[in-house]
């Protein structure tokens, strides 16, 4: 049983929730993969020096995942007028009191877009982890010239995209529309799309944005936007988006531009164990 359906002793992990939905806690099979030339090209800005090698990590971990009603995330709970989500997440750690006993939490990290903190901003991450999403307008100038596409250029004898990169701000922070006036001109996965949207209050943010009524791709491209495949990354993110290639692609200049996709190859294509169509999609965990 690896189709990761819910039947069997799977089961006994998935619980209903009210109102509909559900949720899932227990062991899957890592659905993380890299290929090491990709990540040092993300880290590092290396595009010739690192071997190709797969980075898939063929491990249990403990997943959480939950799935809901649309209408329960939808702005004014209404995903016709407003299908435009944007997720981000955080974490705290408990601070100590020398007069004794707990503190309150501070936030130590957090997340939207994957890649956004180690590719787009490096120089800029630890302030990014200790901020809120509406502290990211002071992100904009980081955004917009950002170190390794040059880098990598010179390693890869690419050409770096000139600069202001406008598109990496549509991608990262505002979301694909043209209602900005930027360059991709895709109206895809911005709040600016929702009817009830406030576009005077709409701020510049790192969030993982997704179109709830974008429809499901019946044969997925891995490349998500950059392979035609509106539904996949940066639109939302599957498990079978390869986002490391994808996030390298976008920083030598697509979607906007031709940018530089033989540097997004890689023999790495996808999770090492198929994960399920169903949820909770993740793979059920090795050994079982």
């Amino acid at each position: 049983m690896r189709d990761g359906s819910t039947t069997g002793p799977r089961a006994r992990t998935v619980a209903a929730l009210p109102g509909g939905g559900q949720t899932y806690a227990g062991q899957a099979t890592d659905p993380f993969f890299f290929d090491f030339k990709i990540a040092g090209m993300l880290r590092l800005g290396f595009a010739s020096l690192l071997p190709q090698t797969d980075l898939g990590l063929q491990e249990n971990i403990q997943t959480l995942a939950i799935q809901v009603p649309k209408k329960d995330l939808a702005l004014n709970g209404d995903p016709v007028r407003n299908p435009v989500i944007g997720v981000t997440t955080d974490a705290g750690r408990s601070t100590v009191s020398l007069a004794g006993g707990g503190g309150s939490y501070r936030q130590v990290s957090r997340m939207g877009n994957p890649n956004f903190c180690d590719a787009i901003i490096p120089e800029q991450a630890p302030r990014y982890n200790t901020m809120t999403p509406v502290e990211d307008r002071s992100l904009l100038d980081a955004v917009r010239r950002p170190r390794l596409p040059q880098t990598i250029a010179l390693s890869s004898g690419n050409t770096a995209p000139a600069e202001p990169r406008t598109d990496l701000e549509e991608v990262f922070l505002t979301g694909l529309t043209g209602k900005r006036g930027g360059p991709i001109g895709v109206e895809l996965n911005s709040q600016l799309l929702n009817a009830d949207a406030d576009a005077e209050a709409f701020a510049p943010s790192d969030e993982l944005r997704l179109n709830m009524a974008t429809p499901v791709t019946a044969r997925q491209n891995r490349f998500g936007v950059l392979g035609g495949d509106l539904q996949g990354f940066p639109n939302g993110r599957r498990l079978g988006d390869d986002v490391g290639a994808i996030t390298v692609r976008m920083l030598m200049g697509e979607p906007a531009g031709p940018g530089a996709p033989e540097l997004g190859d890689s023999p790495v294509t996808g999770p090492g164990t198929p994960t399920g169509a169903s949820f909770p999609y993740v793979a059920p965990p090795l050994g079982l």
